[in-house]
C-alpha cells in the first residue's frame, strides 16, 4: 500500500506460495485496501473504476469475487492470442469510459496466464483503452499459485 500511495511509477508483484497459505485471501485484502484508498481520495469520481480483480477463468474469477480477463478486457475467446485484434470504436469507448481510471489491477492465478495473452492481449487492450490518459501506465500485481495445488495429493 505504501508504494500505491507514495510513488506514481507502475511496479509490479509477484505473490507465491503453496496451497491453502492464504494467497486469495491476501489478494482479497489488498484489493479492499487499494479500492478504500482509491475511493476516498478528494476530488475523485468513486464511480469510476479504479481496481480491477481479474482471473485467467471462470473459476480463478469467482474465487475471488473479480471478473474473466476475457470479458473485463473484451478479449473474444475463439480468436488466437497471438493476432491482437482492435476492437471497434464503439466498444473501445465503452471500455474506456468503464476503465479509463484504472490505477490498478490484480491477476489472480497468474501462472494460468500464458507470455500471448500477457504481452500481447492484456498489454495491447490496455495501451488501447488507456490512450486518453497515457500519464502512467498501469500498475499490475500478479497473484500465482503453483501448479500443483491443482494437481491431487494422495
Amino acid at each position: 500500500m505504501h508504494q500505491i500511495k507514495t510513488s506514481e511509477t507502475p511496479f509490479y508483484c509477484f505473490l507465491s506460495g503453496g496451497a491453502g497459505v492464504g494467497k486469495s485471501h491476501l489478494t482479497k485484502a489488498l484489493y479492499q485496501a487499494a479500492l478504500k484508498y482509491c475511493n476516498t481520495k478528494a476530488g475523485d469520481d468513486f464511480h469510476q473504476i479504479k481496481v480491477m480483480l481479474l482471473g485467467p477463468t471462470g473459476k480463478a474469477a469467482y474465487t475471488i469475487k473479480g471478473n474473466t480477463i476475457h470479458s473485463a478486457l473484451a478479449v473474444p475467446a475463439n480468436q488466437s492470442l497471438k493476432n491482437y485484434k482492435q476492437l471497434d470504436s464503439s466498444r473501445l469507448n465503452t471500455l474506456r469510459t468503464q476503465f479509463g481510471g484504472v490505477k490498478l489491477i490484480f491477476i489472480d492465478e497468474i501462472s494460468m496466464v500464458g507470455n500471448s495473452m500477457f504481452a500481447i492481449q492484456i498489454n495491447n487492450r490496455l495501451k488501447e483503452v488507456k490512450v486518453k490518459n497515457p500519464i502512467r501506465p498501469t500498475r499490475w500485481l500478479t497473484h500465482h499459485r503453483h501448479i500443483t495445488d491443482t494437481l491431487p495429493t494422495h
